[in-house]
C-alpha cells in the first residue's frame, strides 16, 4: 500500500512538472511569435528607409571631390557647369555633412534590415520547430528544450 502511494505521488509530481513545462513552453512560444511580428515590421521599415534614399547628384559629388582635393578618379567631361572652381569653406562643410547624413542613413537601415531579418529567421523557426521538438522528442526533451532556451 505504501509503494503504490509513492508511484502515485511520483505520478502526480511528474503530470504536474510537465503542465509546467507546458506552460512556460506557451509563454515562449507567444513570445517568440511577438519577436517574430515585430521584427517583420521593422525589416518593412528597413526596406522602405532604403527605398527612400536618394543617393547624391553629380554636382554634390564632383563638389565633395574638389573640397577632398580627390581629382584623378572623376570623369571631367561631364563636369557641372556652375561647379568650374571649387566651393568654399562653408560649401565644403555643407557637402562632407550632407554626405557623411547620407552614408549614415545606409549603413543604419542595412543594420537594422540585416539584424531584424536575423531576428526574424529564429524566431520564426523557433515558433515553428520548437513546440513539436519539446512535445515529441524522446523522454527528457521537454526539460532541455525549456532549459535550452
Amino acid at each position: 500500500m505504501l509503494e503504490a502511494d509513492k508511484q502515485a505521488l511520483r505520478g502526480e509530481l511528474a503530470q504536474q512538472v510537465v503542465a509546467l513545462q507546458a506552460k512556460e513552453l506557451s509563454y515562449l512560444h507567444a513570445s517568440f511569435l511577438s519577436l517574430a511580428t515585430t521584427s517583420a515590421l521593422l525589416v518593412g521599415f528597413g526596406f522602405t528607409g532604403l527605398a527612400l534614399f536618394r543617393p547624391d547628384d553629380l554636382a554634390t559629388n564632383y563638389a565633395l571631390m574638389q573640397c577632398l582635393h580627390i581629382d584623378y578618379i572623376f570623369d571631367y567631361t561631364r563636369i557641372p557647369e556652375e561647379l568650374t572652381k571649387a566651393p568654399s569653406s562653408v560649401g565644403c562643410a555643407r557637402y562632407t555633412a550632407e554626405s557623411l547624413i547620407d552614408n549614415l542613413w545606409v549603413i543604419g537601415c542595412g543594420l537594422g534590415l540585416s539584424n531584424n531579418l536575423i531576428s526574424l529567421f529564429i524566431s520564426t523557426v523557433s515558433v515553428i520547430t520548437g513546440p513539436g521538438m519539446a512535445l515529441r522528442g524522446p523522454e527528457g526533451s521537454m526539460s532541455f528544450s525549456l532549459s535550452e532556451t
